[in-house]
């Protein structure tokens, strides 16, 4: 999965949750909660859609097989 990417797993990782541990020092601290919430809802939607996508590609090509 990680192939497409120009970076291993570990570095995405890594650099996935640095960028979050820093929104959520730079969000006043009565708000991080909400921020962590949002961030998750925001990255679960993208997920949903970018696999939705790579369904209908998929169809896609199944289907211009025939």
């Amino acid at each position: 999965d990680f192939g497409y990417l120009t970076m291993d797993e570990d570095d995405a990782y890594r650099r996935i949750a640095n960028e979050i541990i820093q929104r959520n020092f730079e969000t006043p601290a009565e708000h991080r909660d909400l921020m962590l919430l949002a961030t998750c809802t925001h990255l679960v939607l993208q997920n949903l859609v970018l696999h939705a996508k790579i369904q209908a590609i998929v169809a896609n090509n199944l289907g211009n097989l025939h």
